[in-house]
């Protein structure tokens, strides 16, 4: 059985996120096969790289901006929106190594 992905919040959320990626974020959940044949489900946000570089451009040692930036687990896509977003997050799911970025819920 392949990977499967699931916007975590609702999907008028998802579909929000996938017409304004730059600026807001989505978090996946992902359904993959696990060890002994177990089912693993595991979550991940999602953002573009015109969300990540507009959010830390906002980060400067000043007081008129934060001074830091806290980033959960999460994957860069290309800008994009729509079908074509989703595309990203198909690829990004399929192609592997959503382990060492996604934290696993029990």
């Amino acid at each position: 059985m392949s990977d499967r992905w699931r916007f975590v919040e609702s999907n008028s959320d998802g579909d929000l996120w996938l017409r304004n990626p730059s600026e807001l974020t989505a978090c996946i959940e992902i359904e993959s096969g696990g060890v002994a044949g177990q089912r693993v489900r595991r979550r991940l946000m999602i953002a573009t790289r015109g969300w990540l570089e507009k959010h830390l451009l906002g980060v400067r040692d000043s007081t008129s901006g934060p001074l830091w930036a806290g980033i959960p687990s999460l994957v860069v896509v290309p800008n994009a929106t729509g079908n074509e977003l989703r595309r990203y997050v198909d690829r990004v799911v399929t192609d592997g190594g959503i382990d060492d970025y996604s934290t696993v819920v029990r």
